[in-house]
């Protein structure tokens, strides 16, 4: 369910992973550099936390967020904003 988030209502790894999203979509682990670069988490702590994260901002519809897999089973997650993310952080 999607409801309306305020910008100041998120958290400093909430943003750093929307403002990052501005430029299109990106994989798990960009997504865990970038939140370990900018937020106080280290990049173990983020990898750890970071589909938790993700499946936060897909339920308040700030982002779109799956997995994707390989022919060999491989996967990894990846995410994108909706249009009300890209409203909410100036996105193109």
């Amino acid at each position: 369910m999607t409801h309306v988030v305020n910008i100041s209502a998120l958290r400093q790894h909430q943003l750093v992973i929307l403002r990052r999203l501005r430029g299109g979509p990106l994989t798990e682990f960009e997504l865990i550099k970038e939140v370990a670069g900018h937020s106080g988490f280290t990049q173990d702590q983020a990898a750890e936390l970071i589909a938790d994260w993700l499946a936060e901002l897909r339920d308040a519809g700030l982002v779109w967020a799956g997995v994707l897999m390989n022919a060999a089973g491989q996967q990894i997650m990846a995410a994108a904003l909706t249009h009300q993310g890209r409203e909410l952080v100036g996105g193109g």
